[in-house]
């Protein structure tokens, strides 16, 4: 039996490679000029922040025979724009000028494609289970705790973007709940620069409950 846990700074390691599955392709390409192990290294550091939408502060783990075996970071959309303050900051300590317009390059695309979450929507940032550990359903603890938090967060609604090539990750949210309310579909030249062919964007509304769960 697994247990889930918050994450702690001694968790960047496993945090950065979770984060980096989650993301794919894109994953690859945006924090990594292309190169895994460096995007991984890279988001390990990012991790590692106490601050900024990467961090651990904001990760909960699901643990199972003593490895770490899925990541969920999320946090209420409210807060998207303080937690994405400090990113030019971080960036700026990790990555040379050149990355960083290389970085600008690639995410100019995505920048008026909508937005992520709404400020009432409690927002799945990352979710990933490692490789070693899918189809034992700990996809489905993971975003079940997701509500938990989001109902203590006093909100009804859970949110995330899941890319349109993703079809197992597709198919659970569709099992979970949760409903396709807009689309990013990407040109074919951006798709391969990006590394997605562009995303959707669920919702799902909680259904009410009469207190909240521990």
């Amino acid at each position: 039996m697994g247990i889930l846990r918050a994450a702690t700074l001694d968790d960047a390691a496993d945090g950065g490679g979770l984060l980096l599955s989650s993301m794919g392709e894109f994953g690859s390409k945006m924090f990594g000029a292309g190169n895994a192990f460096r995007a991984q290294a890279n988001l390990t550091r990012l991790f590692a922040y106490p601050d900024g939408r990467f961090s651990y502060r904001l990760t909960t783990l699901y643990e199972e025979e003593g490895q770490v075996a899925g990541l969920l970071l999320c946090f209420p959309g409210a807060a998207m724009e303080t937690l994405s303050a400090p990113l030019l900051r971080q960036f700026r300590q990790i990555y040379s000028v050149r990355e960083l317009l290389h970085m600008l390059w690639l995410g100019w695309p995505l920048a008026f494609t909508g937005q992520e979450a709404a400020r009432d929507e409690f927002y799945i940032a990352h979710l990933a289970v490692s490789f070693n550990f899918r189809r034992r359903g700990i996809g489905q603890i993971l975003l079940d705790h997701a509500e938990v938090l989001a109902r203590k967060a006093g909100l009804r609604r859970c949110s995330l973007m899941v890319d349109l090539d993703n079809g197992s990750a597709r198919r659970l949210y569709e099992r979970q709940g949760y409903s396709v309310v807009s689309t990013r579909k990407l040109s074919p030249g951006t798709a391969r620069k990006v590394g997605t062919p562009g995303q959707e964007r669920r919702v799902k509304v909680l259904a009410a409950s009469s207190a909240t769960p521990p």
